[in-house]
């Protein structure tokens, strides 16, 4: 089956997240335009994909609400079954880190009995294909410097500082 996809406005830009049967698959940081977001997520996917808003639209809302500050929970389901293992355990790991906080590429490494993997975890890090939904962002290294992003540093600062400075009552 093909992915399906869905583009829309957030307060931070356009945003794109695609998937299959509803489970998400990738998703881009916001961008400028509509055809920028439509442009990167097309780039992620790899393979044809036709919009669909219906199987996206509660995602899209707590996504859209999320970069409007809100304490927003992704529990959504993800289709990650083309990555390792590792990664799939590392990233479930990285989901359970509660908005506001952090915890190092060490921590996550010792909790998914990989106690030498900090790098390896940096690396599951560096790919995932969701970011916000696993909220890698809240990962740092263990002398509680940033580490590195994928979508770059001035992300990460951005998303933590908007965590810890947003409104956490909604």
């Amino acid at each position: 089956m093909k992915k399906t996809y869905h583009v829309f406005k957030t307060e931070m830009g356009w945003v794109g997240i695609a998937g299959r049967d509803g489970r998400i698959s990738d998703l881009r940081l916001p961008v400028p335009t509509m055809g920028e977001a439509v442009a990167q997520i097309a780039a992620g996917t790899g393979e044809g994909f036709v919009e669909s808003f219906d199987d996206f639209s509660g995602v899209a809302e707590r996504i859209a609400a999320y970069f409007a500050g809100e304490r927003t929970d992704f529990d959504c389901e993800l289709d990650l079954s083309d990555r390792t293992e590792f990664h799939r355990r590392v990233w479930a790991k990285t989901r359970e880190i509660p908005y506001g906080e952090t915890r190092s590429y060490g921590w996550i490494a010792d909790e998914v009995g990989c106690p030498a993997g900090p790098r390896a975890v940096g690396q599951a890090m560096a790919t995932n294909p969701v970011p916000i939904i696993v909220p890698c962002h809240r990962v740092v290294r263990a002398d509680g410097g940033l580490g590195g992003f994928s979508s770059g540093l001035r992300w990460k600062v951005r998303l933590l500082e908007m965590e810890r400075n947003g409104n956490s009552e909604r």
